[in-house]
């Protein structure tokens, strides 16, 4: 069973272990961002209570794993966002070219987040968030 945290954040229930899996590779909006809501409600859509494949990538924790989400048609839900224009190929932790090609394509296309003139990446409007008044 899955349960969509947020865009890019998904909660897996094994057994009776819940496992936090973290997109790799994509950063979508937090919560609370412009389009934060609709990366989550577009990750409910395509896999909220599906069986799906987590694909590990790197080393985990015991609840906290970095990997890539198979949709049960074949599909990967990083991808899916990318195209979309509801996240952002994540320099900081991926190199991959098809990745940042993807994103280029949402951006020429201006969909999603690419509709607004100057979109703040996740990694950057964190930390704005965390500063007491």
């Amino acid at each position: 069973m899955l349960c969509v945290v947020d865009g890019d954040t998904l909660k897996i229930l094994q057994g009776k272990l819940a496992r936090t899996v973290r997109l790799v590779g994509v950063d979508t909006p937090q919560r609370g961002q412009p389009f934060g809501e609709e990366a989550r409600r577009f990750a409910q859509g395509l896999a909220q209570g599906r069986m799906v494949t987590v694909e590990p990538h790197g080393g985990a924790s015991s609840r906290r794993q970095r990997g890539q989400v198979i949709l049960p048609d074949g599909r990967d839900l990083g991808l899916e966002l990318l195209k979309e224009g509801l996240a952002w190929h994540d320099p900081r932790r991926s190199g991959d070219p098809f990745l940042r090609d993807l994103e280029g394509n949402a951006r020429k296309e201006r969909l999603g987040l690419w509709a607004e003139a100057n979109p703040v990446p996740p990694w950057r409007w964190r930390p704005h968030q965390r500063q007491d008044p």
